[in-house]
């Protein structure tokens, strides 16, 4: 009779483990069966993203800024402002939280300061507010707009350059249907020369490899002096059947 116990006691002891084991495949299974589980647990937040736009300014010839939200709850905040002899440069960074009555406010805590700035959330751009939470006048000319990194290979030495998209139109040239696409360029020129960009040097390349010249806003040349970093909305025009891969410059 003890035998008889001590292998049922046994037997079940196996069949527990092979439950075990059982259930531990099945779920693996079930993850590589259906990765969106997993995606789904860490995707980021749609307001985790950067926003940049020149905005209005008062005492400078124009502004831009450039908001970076990461989904850690922290931020980085750059600032530019253009003056006729020098460029002022201001970056802040510290932590985010979501106002408790309107879940579309963001405050921003300077970290070093603690200084408060207030943010308000739309679909894809984010707006300034004052002290007291209320948009500016003419709110819409201080809106940043969400914006999409693109590759950039860059032939340039001691230069760093970053695009982000910020903008798409579609346009009819010719009765053929084109997009538009606006770029905010960061250029950083760490050489001890002045470093000259035309429209020909920067090109936007498809993923048939086709090649579309750049198109400045302003001036045809772009001169970037040493030591210092600029900022332009460069734009592309490409065919809608075509898909942007990534930008060269040469």
């Amino acid at each position: 009779m003890q035998k008889i116990k001590i292998t049922l006691g046994f037997l079940s002891l196996l069949l527990l483990n092979s439950c075990d084991k059982s259930t531990t495949s099945n779920l693996q299974k079930n993850n590589k069966d259906h990765p969106e589980h997993l995606e789904t647990q860490i995707q980021t937040p749609e307001w985790a993203a950067q926003y940049q736009a020149f905005i209005p300014c008062d005492k400078c010839e124009k502004r831009w800024m450039s908001l970076q939200l990461y989904s850690d709850m922290t931020y980085t905040l750059k600032e530019v402002s253009f003056l006729k002899q020098k460029n002022s440069h201001k970056t802040s960074m510290g932590t985010l939280s979501f106002d408790s009555e309107n879940a579309k406010i963001v405050q921003l805590t300077e970290a070093e300061t603690q200084k408060i700035y207030y943010f308000y959330l739309r679909p894809d751009a984010i707006e300034p507010l004052d002290n007291h939470k209320k948009s500016l006048d003419s709110a819409d000319q201080y809106q940043l707009t969400k914006v999409e990194n693109i590759e950039v290979n860059n032939a340039l030495k001691y230069v760093d350059i970053q695009a982000n998209l910020y903008k798409s139109e579609k346009l009819l040239l010719d009765s053929v249907n084109y997009i538009k696409l606006s770029y905010f360029f960061e250029i950083d020129n760490h050489s001890d020369n002045v470093i000259k960009l035309k429209a020909k040097d920067i090109i936007l390349v498809d993923h048939k490899y086709n090649e579309y010249i750049a198109n400045f806003e302003n001036d045809p040349l772009i001169s970037i002096q040493p030591k210092t970093a600029d900022y332009q909305l460069i734009s592309f025009f490409y065919p809608e059947t075509s898909s942007p891969a990534y930008i060269n410059i040469k």
